[in-house]
């Protein structure tokens, strides 16, 4: 399965060559008109990647972080987008990650994190 064009080894390359911790997160985002999750994985600081408004054109929160091996993070991710596909949402403005990566609602697996 490809992630936002990106095959699984090609994470954990980029995962190793970066050196950074790999990463799965979760925000919320809005604006006045809309309202939505954004799911991931990295290996940057989040506030890094999403610190400027061309990174990310809304109002977010991190909701949740979890360090780990880039082999588990991306698996998370897999796994997440797996069983939130029914909630699928495509945010008005555009930003990396927005057209694969943001749903309308949670997973209960999901939620349980959260809390």
């Amino acid at each position: 399965m490809k992630i936002k064009g990106c095959k699984r080894q090609s994470f954990l390359d980029q995962a190793v060559q970066n050196g950074g911790q790999p990463i799965f997160y979760l925000i919320r985002c809005w604006d006045k008109e809309e309202s939505f999750f954004k799911l991931g994985i990295t290996v940057n600081n989040i506030l890094t990647r999403y610190g400027t408004v061309k990174a990310m054109p809304y109002e977010w929160e991190i909701l949740l972080e979890l360090p780990d091996t880039a082999e588990a993070v991306y698996d998370l991710e897999v796994k997440f987008k797996t069983e939130m596909q029914d909630y699928h949402y495509k945010p008005k403005i555009s930003f990396n990650g927005s057209t694969t990566e943001c749903y309308t609602e949670l997973s209960e697996a999901l939620q349980q994190l959260i809390q």
